[in-house]
């Protein structure tokens, strides 16, 4: 695209969101985002930024209008779940998490905010990327012996809905309870 987000984090422990022009390989506009928690991995897409958030809450996802401003927690805090490398694709914003104790890639449909599991690996899926004009998913898959890159057919029918994952006991917690 003709943009890129970057977050800078200041001395004072303050964020901001820094959207660059790509030909002109420069800051066009800065956005204040402290107290939004401690911000990570950007994505853009237009006048939509997808920014990762930690704080006392939880981990959620925020997207961002950067024409308005206004903020908008498309996944609320949760503390069941870590959020990585959003990627905005048309009504999707693919994203990184553990919520079943393996990083895999989901999806989030921001028109109806239901969540879907799309990967389902055995030891993590990473950094996923569509390249412009496919309808394909590339993504770093980790194995037992390193990284590969794969190639998957966006198809929502086959994705996962995420109300039938189940995420695994923590057997620290289950081992307090029984006591």
């Amino acid at each position: 695209g003709s943009t890129a987000a970057g977050i800078e984090y200041t001395a004072g422990k303050g964020y901001s969101l820094n959207i660059f022009s790509t030909q002109k390989a420069e800051s066009v506009s800065r956005l204040d985002l402290n107290g939004m928690g401690h911000i990570f991995d950007p994505a853009i897409e237009g006048d939509r930024v997808a920014l990762c958030s930690q704080d006392k809450e939880g981990n959620s996802l925020i997207v961002l209008n950067t024409s308005t401003g206004k903020t908008e927690k498309v996944i609320p805090p949760t503390h069941l779940e870590n959020f990585r490398s959003p990627l905005f694709h048309g009504e999707y914003l693919f994203y990184v998490s553990d919520y079943t104790g393996i990083d895999n890639i989901y999806a989030l449909d921001l028109r109806t905010g239901k969540r879907f599991q799309v990967t389902s690996v055995m030891h993590g899926a990473y950094y996923p990327f569509v390249p412009h004009g496919t309808d394909r998913i590339i993504y770093n898959e980790y194995t037992l012996t390193g990284y590969k890159s794969v190639s998957i057919k966006i198809n929502p029918g086959s994705w996962i809905p995420f109300e039938r994952l189940k995420k695994p006991a923590d057997p620290f917690v289950e081992a307090i309870a029984s006591q």
